[in-house]
């Protein structure tokens, strides 16, 4: 996924904003997975959701906030991925109901 945002026109404490909900959003997304895997007792997919929350908070505490192209790289990232876990949740909620 290629932004068409002009990040290198942008203010630095914008990006770092972007960069930083981008990391909430994800996080929030993997916590949500994480606490389904909890209701149905798959210990595994806790555990690997868990690993998956403390591998982003590292990756988004070890970005510097004057790092415009790490923080670029990880708005578009993590942006994708937040998409693909978005229709895989929708395709999951298709099928049970189906």
């Amino acid at each position: 996924m290629v932004s068409s945002i002009d990040w290198e026109s942008k203010d630095i404490n914008t990006v770092y904003d972007v960069f930083y909900e981008k990391g909430t959003r994800l996080g929030g997304a993997y916590n949500s997975l994480r606490s389904r895997a909890r209701e149905v007792g798959d210990e595994d997919a806790v555990k690997f959701w868990t690993e998956q929350i403390v591998a982003l908070r590292r990756e988004r505490s070890d970005v510097h906030p004057d790092d415009r192209a790490a923080m670029v790289e990880r708005i578009e990232r993590w942006g994708s991925m937040v998409s693909q876990l978005d229709l895989a949740e929708r395709a999951g909620a298709c099928l049970s109901a189906a």
